[in-house]
């Protein structure tokens, strides 16, 4: 009885896969934990799908020349031959169009900063005073953003002609909106217990603003503001070859003359200006951090 009782199979414990609406956790027939969501990697895979077949219709509606890319590609070698003849006899011209388009990411930045602030205090959810209001400036804002910032310096020379006016008018609309979106975010960050406590202290909505709100959030906001001023210096940058003045119409300049060397030499400056400031914002934002 007892050899009996050994031979017998021994049971094989499978356990069992807990509720998935208990756990939140996915498993397999086996019980285990599944590393991957089959319904999440479904739509991935189709959003791939989808964007892969877009990018083949890119390419048949735009018939591209594959012998005149080849041919392209060939010339690298020679057209940076060209870049890397040096030329620094336009060196002062070109420091003074960088403070020209330095000047008018500036004052586009500041105008815009404080333009967006008090939009953002409109379009925040948890602070504006009227919440149709804020649903109107939203869709306004998506609109001004939609369209580049050199489209529209483009409509302002229209009206103001050529020149940098042009272009800090023309950066602040779109840079307006954009700050006037990404405050108003970081102001919706701040708990709303915080402002509820403020205000049953007997607080306005002035102080609860100043108070709580501002230095709550004034770590994204430096960080935002990193972002618009680089952004307004490179499109001060660009928009120099449409009439805006500074550094882009130099580098424009220098390419319709077929002036290589002056014009690696402008593309030169604009970077170590670009890392300068990346830096210096970078530097910023870790003091504060540590604060």
């Amino acid at each position: 009885m007892n050899q009996a009782a050994s031979t017998a199979p021994a049971r094989v414990y499978v356990p069992q896969a807990p509720d998935a609406q208990e756990t939140g956790l996915l498993y397999d027939h086996r019980g285990r934990i599944r590393v991957k969501d089959p319904a999440r990697d479904r739509a991935l895979h189709w959003f791939l799908i989808a964007f892969g077949l877009l990018g083949l219709g890119a390419l048949w509606l735009l018939r591209l020349d594959g012998a005149q890319l080849i041919e392209g590609v060939g010339k690298i070698p020679e057209a940076v031959g060209k870049l890397a003849k040096l030329d620094f006899s336009q060196l002062g011209v070109t420091f003074t169009s960088l403070l020209e388009s330095i000047s008018v990411a500036i004052l586009a930045t500041v105008y815009s900063l404080l333009g967006g602030m008090a939009l953002a205090v409109l379009l925040a959810k948890n602070l504006t005073p009227f919440r149709g209001l804020s649903l109107c400036l939203s869709a306004v804002m998506t609109f001004l953003r939609a369209i580049p910032s050199i489209i529209w310096v483009l409509l302002v020379l229209v009206c103001v002609g050529f020149g940098p006016e042009a272009g800090i008018i023309g950066i602040c609309i779109f840079s307006t909106s954009f700050f006037a979106r990404a405050f108003a975010q970081c102001f919706e960050e701040v708990p709303q217990e915080t402002l509820e406590a403020l205000q049953a202290m007997g607080a306005g909505r002035v102080k609860v603003f100043f108070a709580a709100v501002l230095p709550s959030a004034l770590t994204s906001l430096i960080a935002w503001t990193s972002i618009s001023f680089e952004n307004n210096f490179g499109a001060s940058s660009v928009l120099g070859t449409v009439g805006a003045g500074g550094i882009g119409y130099v580098i424009s300049n220098c390419f319709s003359r077929y002036a290589y060397g002056q014009a690696i030499v402008a593309i030169g400056v604009v970077l170590l200006f670009t890392y300068a400031m990346e830096l210096a914002f970078t530097r910023i934002k870790e003091k504060k951090a540590v604060r």
